[in-house]
């Protein structure tokens, strides 16, 4: 069963012993699961968006029905292994616009509805679809990320960075996945790609002439990489942080030379995001 099934279930065995919430709800899936790229132990990020109609006595209803159900959820959840991420809301549906746009860099924009009132559902897939920071805030987002090159390589049994020196530890999510995913989803906004998931954004913005196609073509395979990479240590059963690699130099030449071409590939990325940049484009 899939996430989203697994949180339908819980959802209405909730609704069995809670009764049914006062007003109508909706839920967001964020994060990974919004984007559809969750890595097993993953949490499940969510957020639940009511409609309230402007009648404040149904909001705190709604607001109390949640306080209770939460705990319960996040419970089950966690023994579902999907524990441990973001439980947010009841956001009502005239302030959905501004709670997607609070994340950093937009990261609550990787959302998509999962479970709930089939009708309040349509509603918020309009929003999400209509939902965009100011050009000038993506900008200076963007502009921010792509101030940090991609680490060189392995070297000395260290990751090494690209301006010199080495990373005091080498997280593969935080120095690679992630900064992929978030120069796509700022740059697909900017430039009319907004998702909903990294793949197709970068797609989007090559087949828009944006990017380079060869550009994009090897970012996916690099992202591709990364991604296998922390699977692997999941399936392994790799104690601590799964994302972390402790012994760098531990690593086969191969795959050494593997996450070098990887983060040549995010390097690639980002000069050319920043050659788009430089051109004006999305000011």
């Amino acid at each position: 069963m899939t996430a989203q099934g697994v949180l339908g279930r819980l959802l209405a065995l909730l609704v069995r012993e809670f009764g049914p919430p006062p007003g109508r709800w909706c839920w967001l899936a964020l994060g990974p699961a919004g984007r559809r790229e969750m890595l097993p132990g993953q949490g499940l990020s969510l957020a639940v968006v009511s409609d309230c109609g402007g009648d404040d006595i149904l909001a705190r209803a709604m607001d109390t029905y949640c306080r209770g159900v939460f705990p319960v959820l996040a419970d089950r959840l966690k023994a579902c292994g999907l524990g441990g991420a973001e439980l947010a809301g009841p956001v009502d549906m005239a302030g959905l616009g501004a709670f997607l746009q609070a994340g950093p860099y937009g990261a609550r924009l990787d959302a998509r509805v999962a479970a709930g009132d089939a009708g309040l559902g349509e509603d918020v897939r309009c929003v999400l679809a209509g939902c965009r920071p100011e050009p000038a805030l993506l900008a200076s987002w963007l502009a921010d990320r792509l101030a940090r090159p991609a680490p060189l390589g392995i070297h000395q049994g260290r990751l090494a960075e690209r301006q010199g020196g080495f990373a005091a530890v080498f997280d593969v999510a935080e120095r690679g996945s992630r900064p992929v995913v978030a120069m796509a989803r700022l740059a697909g906004l900017l430039w009319g790609a907004p998702g909903p998931g990294t793949v197709s954004r970068l797609q989007a913005l090559a087949a828009a002439g944006h990017l380079p196609g060869p550009v994009v073509q090897h970012v996916l395979d690099a992202f591709a990489f990364f991604e296998g990479e922390r699977l692997l240590a999941r399936l392994a059963g790799q104690a601590g942080d799964p994302d972390v690699v402790s012994r760098p130099g531990a690593l086969s030449a191969r795959r050494r030379q593997e996450y070098r071409a990887a983060f040549g590939a995010v390097e690639a990325l980002r000069l050319a995001l920043l050659a788009g940049f430089g051109a004006g484009e999305g000011r």
